[in-house]
């Protein structure tokens, strides 16, 4: 009973130890966001509120799937790179998609970053 407990407690912590935490990105209008890829897994952007419009540069390299204020993306070919422009109510963020097959970005945080500095502001 002590052994099960234990392996189940080091397999828990086994995999608290790589699951990666999601990365904030607080960007203008102007900042043009690099992300990574990875081939055969998704990329989520998320964002405050749902995006109003998408627009991909690059047809048939990159899917993306909408789920409420999140973007999902894939790499649809090895070595894809494109464009994304993601329009918010009175915001614009843009993105240069690139895959890999080694590495990407799981989860990323979209913030505007004069949000940000607002903040600071008033404190």
């Amino acid at each position: 009973m002590r052994s099960s407990l234990f392996v189940l407690l080091l397999a828990g912590l086994s995999w608290a130890a790589v699951t990666p935490a999601a990365k904030t990105l607080y960007m203008r209008d102007t900042d043009v966001a690099r992300v990574t890829v990875k081939l055969g897994q998704s990329t989520i952007l998320s964002f405050p509120t749902k995006p109003s419009k998408v627009v991909l540069g690059g047809k048939n390299v990159f899917g993306v799937e909408y789920i409420d204020s999140d973007l999902a993306i894939s790499a649809l070919i090895p070595h894809a790179h494109s464009n994304l422009v993601v329009y918010l109510p009175g915001r614009r963020f843009s993105f240069d998609l690139s895959a890999s097959t080694n590495s990407g970005d799981e989860i990323l945080l979209i913030r505007d970053a004069m949000l940000k500095r607002k903040k600071k502001v008033k404190k």
